[in-house]
């Protein structure tokens, strides 16, 4: 029992952190065309993922 709640806080561990370890901020440029999952439209790429923070300019 002890090892599966080891693994188990292990593995929660691993996961509350690894969300903040990958996190990127990337912006639209829009250079290739008007497809938002084109990865030539953004400043980094691949596109966005969840833990990353896209912006897109209103000029």
């Amino acid at each position: 029992m002890k090892i599966k709640s080891s693994l188990f806080l292990a593995l929660v561990c691993a996961w509350v952190t690894g969300f903040n370890l990958g996190a990127a901020n990337v912006t639209w440029n829009g250079t290739t065309d008007a497809n938002w999952a084109t990865p030539g439209n953004w400043s980094a790429t691949p596109v966005p993922g969840l833990t990353d923070t896209d912006w897109a300019p209103l000029n």
